[in-house]
């Protein structure tokens, strides 16, 4: 175990494996009994499973880099990761959008917010986003300070995590607008076209951040290595 964490391609190779073989079973299996085990848009299943761990995952590599470096933006990313572990197993974001939906519309009745909320039965399941996209742009200033100290040190490893957050992002805020727009029948476009970009993106970004991490992971090691030659020759 130890020495495949020494190999972040192989690690990363493997889990987009996972990741397509999912996706092929949720295609596969949408018109048998076995639907909701792989389906992507449902929950409490083994996709479900699967990126409850990758979280759980990135979470704990976050903490060994916080106990390596003592800096603590690492472990207040490491409890953000495992926030949006426990989020996906349990999820958290969907059990809070009905409440934040009755506080809106008792707050804002006859608001143009009040009305999208109320226009169909879809749209309550959407009101999480009012609460975590704030809280995501909150965090943008601290997220780019960090950054910008980490890429002098680390550039590459910078990269792939910044594109792992991207296609994340992506996936999980991008296509979940896109749903809105379905639901509302502003776009046409097929569900479960909709939650494999959505899910498997999310699965993707999640990847590549794991890839980053364990580069990063990497790239310690090196450098402890290197200044022990150093020190003995």
């Amino acid at each position: 175990m130890v020495k495949s964490l020494n190999n972040p391609k192989r690690i990363f190779i493997s889990l987009i494996f996972i990741e397509a073989m999912l996706i092929a079973l949720f295609f596969f299996s949408l018109d048998s009994g076995l639907v909701y085990l792989f389906h992507l848009g449902l929950e409490g299943n083994i996709p479900t499973m699967f990126s409850f761990f990758q979280f759980i995952f990135i979470g704990m590599l976050l903490a060994t880099m916080f106990s390596k470096e003592k800096n603590l933006a690492f472990a207040i990313f490491s409890l953000g990761a495992f926030y949006i572990a426990f989020d996906e197993f349990f999820t958290i974001h969907e059990r809070i959008a009905f409440p934040i939906t009755r506080t809106l519309t008792t707050l804002f009745p006859g608001s143009p917010l009040s009305g999208f909320l109320t226009a169909n039965p879809w749209n309550p399941w959407f009101a999480w986003l009012l609460l975590y996209i704030p809280l995501v742009i909150l965090l943008i200033p601290f997220g780019i300070k960090f950054i910008r100290k980490q890429r002098v040190e680390h550039p590459k490893v910078i990269r792939i995590v910044l594109a792992g957050l991207i296609v994340f992002v992506t996936g999980g805020v991008g296509f979940e607008l896109i749903e809105i727009a379905m639901r509302n029948e502003w776009l046409p476009l097929a569900f479960n076209v909709s939650v494999f970009f959505e899910e498997g993106l999310e699965m993707l970004g999640a990847n590549i951040i794991i890839f980053g991490l364990l580069e990063y992971l990497e790239s310690i090691k090196r450098k402890k290595n290197a200044q022990n030659q150093t020190l003995n020759p």
